[in-house]
C-alpha cells in the first residue's frame, strides 16, 4: 500500500483499540505471495488489510488458500469490481471489502443510461465505482463551466461555494482543502455475491 496510506490505516487502527502485529509490500503488478503469506503464517494475525489493486488482491487470496493460511482478509475499493472477484473465485468468499455505497446493479435510471452507453460504445456493461467516478467528476466539471467558470481558478471557487454534489457515487462532499468524501459501505463476499453488511 502507498506509504501515506499505510500511515493512516495504522493511526485510525491503533486509535481504535486495534494492534498492527505486521506490515508487508510489494511491487505493483506483484504475482507470487508466497514469501509474504508464509512470513503471515508465524505471526499470531486475526486480520490482514490489503491496500491494494483487485487483481492483486485476488490473488493474494488464492495463494493463501492453496497454502491454508487462514484470517479475515479485509480490503477497499480495489477489489470492488467484477473482474477482480471472479478472479478471486472461491477464494473470494469471506473477503470483507470498505467500498463506496455506489451500486453497478441499481435500477436508478442514470445508472442504467450509463450503462447501455458503455456496452454501445465499448461492448461491455461491467460499471464499476471507478468509471462512475470519473463519470461524477465530468459532471461536477461541466456544472461548474455552466456556470460561468471556465479557468481553473474559478472552478475551485465554483465547488468550494457549492461543497456538495450529488452524482451517481452518492453525496460526494469537498472539504475546506478541496478533498472529496463519498458514502462508503462493508460489503462481505458470500457465495460469490457482495453482501451489504
Amino acid at each position: 500500500m502507498g506509504t501515506s496510506f499505510n500511515e493512516n490505516f495504522k493511526k485510525s487502527f491503533t486509535k481504535l483499540g486495534g494492534n498492527v502485529v505486521f506490515q508487508e509490500s510489494h511491487a505493483v503488478g506483484e504475482v507470487d505471495y508466497k514469501v509474504i503469506i508464509e512470513k503471515i503464517r508465524n505471526q499470531k494475525v486475526d486480520m490482514i488489510f490489503i491496500a491494494s489493486y483487485g487483481p492483486e488482491i485476488a490473488s493474494f487470496a488464492k495463494q493463501c488458500k492453496e497454502a491454508d493460511v487462514k484470517f479475515q482478509i479485509v480490503t477497499y475499493q480495489g477489489f470492488f469490481i467484477k473482474s477482480a472477484l471472479e478472479s478471486a473465485g472461491y477464494a473470494a468468499d469471506g473477503i470483507i471489502c470498505i467500498a463506496s455505497s455506489f451500486d453497478p446493479y441499481s435500477k436508478d435510471s442514470n445508472v442504467i443510461k450509463l450503462k447501455e452507453k458503455l456496452k454501445e460504445k465499448y461492448n461491455t456493461d461491467d460499471l464499476n465505482y471507478y468509471l462512475a467516478a470519473h463519470y461524477d467528476g465530468t459532471k461536477i466539471l461541466l456544472d461548474a463551466i455552466a456556470n460561468g467558470n471556465i479557468t481553473g481558478a474559478d472552478i475551485k471557487k465554483y465547488i468550494m461555494r457549492k461543497k456538495t454534489f450529488k452524482g451517481l457515487t452518492g453525496t460526494i462532499t469537498f472539504d475546506q482543502n478541496g478533498l472529496a468524501s463519498i458514502p462508503l459501505k462493508a460489503y462481505k463476499v458470500i457465495s460469490g455475491k457482495f453482501i451489504s453488511l
